[in-house]
C-alpha cells in the first residue's frame, strides 16, 4: 500500500476512537481526522513515535487542566 493509505486510514480510526468523547460534532471529528493526518506525517518525517504521543499527552493535559474543558 502506498504511504498516504496509511496516513489516512490511521487519521480515520484516530478520529473514530473519539466517538465516546462527550460533545462530538462532524467539525469535531473533521478536526480529530486532521489531527491524525499531522501526527501521522510528524511521525513518518522524524521516525520517533514519541514526538506524537508527547503532543497528544500535553493536549489532553492542557484541554483538562488548563482550559477545563
Amino acid at each position: 500500500m502506498p504511504l498516504w493509505v496509511g496516513i489516512v486510514v490511521n487519521s480515520i480510526v484516530f478520529a473514530l476512537l473519539h466517538m465516546a468523547n462527550t460533545g462530538i460534532s462532524l467539525l469535531a471529528l473533521l478536526n480529530l481526522f486532521l489531527f491524525g493526518v499531522f501526527m501521522s506525517v510528524y511521525m513518518v518525517r522524524r521516525g520517533n513515535l514519541w514526538g506524537a504521543c508527547a503532543i497528544h499527552a500535553v493536549w489532553n493535559f492542557v484541554q483538562g487542566n488548563v482550559f477545563g474543558l
